[in-house]
């Protein structure tokens, strides 16, 4: 139910994302979607980089789940993850920048296979990534190099790049 919600409302604000054009819009936009797919944990520790463990003796809570549902939604249509990658190339955008990464790095911690498989589609899509790297900024690194080792630890592909 609380899924459900959030679903209808991420799909409006993902067809936003992919149209909009204002700089201070697109980054709300992204910190909106961050926080539908950021779990509780990970509210509680935003520099531990983990997938939810399918043996794990908790169940996920419903604000866990909701953020997984949305996570999987977010991730099922290529355009979003080719619309965050193409942010990044907005070099002299910091927050944008930094919050684009921020958003691929907590759809990775949920669903890390999902993210590597749509970021290895997307024509030169781990380039793009690896290419923030010579930003000077330190925090736009550090986000960075949290997602590369999420992406590299749960995809064979991703490791060989």
């Amino acid at each position: 139910e609380i899924s459900l919600g959030l679903v209808g409302s991420e799909m409006c604000i993902r067809d936003r994302l992919c149209r909009e054009s204002s700089q201070e819009v697109v980054t709300e936009i992204i910190e909106v979607l961050t926080k539908l797919v950021t779990t509780v944990d990970a509210a509680h520790n935003q520099h531990t980089v983990h997938a939810p463990s399918p043996s794990s003796a908790d169940p996920p809570s419903a604000t866990d789940q909701s953020a997984y549902i949305n996570t999987e939604f977010l991730l099922q249509d290529a355009v979003t993850v080719e619309k965050l990658l193409s942010l990044l190339q907005e070099k002299d955008k910091l927050w944008l920048r930094l919050n684009a990464v921020q958003l691929l790095r907590t759809l990775a911690d949920n669903r890390p296979e999902m993210v590597g498989a749509s970021v290895l589609d997307i024509e030169a899509g781990m380039m793009r990534l690896v290419d923030v790297l010579k930003d000077q900024r330190e925090e736009v690194r550090n986000e960075l190099l949290l997602l590369l080792v999420c992406l590299t630890k749960h995809n064979e592909q991703a490791r060989e790049l």
